[in-house]
């Protein structure tokens, strides 16, 4: 029985999770990008709460088509397989393992969203590089991310970084239904922005893509 309430709980909250990643992008459509039904106080259903521009629109899409529905059904999948092989002792940290391993997977989907966007947009004043100047738009995906993992993994206070990753695998392990849930909702909002997408710990002591910041703009459609 335990089972079965863990694969309706777990598959509740990935779909509602993409439910919510979905709702804003519709939401914008529906309203034909209307000032007048932006929200200044009392937003209701008939309004947005902010602006949302065409620009930010199609990020969103690129990153629900590219990220939110691929993880959300991998995550349906492994919960699903977890239930019917029988939830146990053995099988927990084999599916943990499982959800580890599927993070190359993962951040290959954020960089081809952010590929896709970054070749789409026109940014100011230059468009968007990795921290050592290797370009992005118009960059195959697998250079785009092994250039990724490269920066990852090397540059400044490495111990750090490395310890970060020491206690999200560990997390991983214990934790997995929970933490697939958290990535399935941070790649999607990872995906988006030069700085989240290509900014790293390691960044010399800028943060994560702080320089990028100030190197580039969100980016705006052409025309």
């Amino acid at each position: 029985m335990w089972r079965w309430v863990f694969l309706g709980c777990a598959a509740a909250a990935t779909l509602l999770i993409l439910r919510i990643q979905l709702d804003r992008w519709l939401r914008a459509r529906r309203m034909g990008f209307d000032p007048s039904r932006y929200a200044t106080e009392e937003p209701s259903e008939l309004t947005m709460r902010e602006p949302f521009t065409r620009a930010d629109l199609f990020r969103q899409s690129v990153a629900v088509r590219w990220v939110g529905i691929p993880l959300a059904a991998g995550n349906l999948a492994l919960f699903a397989s977890f239930a019917l092989a029988g939830m146990s002792w053995i099988t927990y940290p084999l599916w943990g393992l499982a959800a580890l391993l599927l993070a190359p997977v993962r951040r290959t989907l954020n960089l081809k969203a952010f590929s896709v966007i970054a070749n789409s947009l026109v940014y100011d004043p230059r468009p968007p590089a990795h921290r050592d100047g290797t370009a992005v738009v118009g960059r195959p995906l697998g250079r785009l991310v092994l250039t990724w993992y490269r920066h990852e993994y090397t540059g400044h206070d490495l111990f750090f970084v490395y310890g970060v990753k020491y206690f999200t695998a560990v997390g991983h392990l214990l934790c997995w239904p929970l933490t697939l849930l958290v990535v399935q909702t941070v790649h999607v909002m990872t995906c988006r922005l030069p700085w989240d997408a290509l900014g790293h710990q390691s960044d010399f002591g800028e943060g994560p893509g702080r320089r990028l910041r100030s190197a580039t703009d969100q980016g705006e459609l052409p025309g």
